[in-house]
């Protein structure tokens, strides 16, 4: 099953970061941990994101083959928790 998420990009300009929030789609049966992340906090800090200061942030640790990914994603980690059992909830169809 497919659950939207809002996640926190970070591009690099040369000597400046460029930070953005963009939607995606993960697959929560390649779930494999989901953290609250206050470090994040001091980063946007320091790249001048007064906008997310306030936003609460979670790191989502994604089973991608052989390897696993980690995402910023925008939430706590109870938030993305119910989200993703939510989701992964069967449904009756025409029921």
């Amino acid at each position: 099953m497919l659950v939207e998420i809002k996640r926190l990009d970070i591009a690099n300009d040369g000597y400046k970061r460029k930070v953005s929030i963009s939607r995606m789609y993960i697959n929560v049966d390649h779930i494999i941990s989901i953290k609250d992340y206050e470090a994040v906090e001091s980063f946007l800090l320091r790249e001048e994101a007064t906008d997310m200061i306030d936003k609460k942030f979670c790191l989502v640790n994604i089973s991608n083959g052989d390897k696993v990914d980690q995402i910023i994603a925008l939430g706590t980690s109870e938030e993305m928790f119910s989200r993703f059992n939510s989701a992964s909830e069967r449904k009756l169809l025409n029921g």
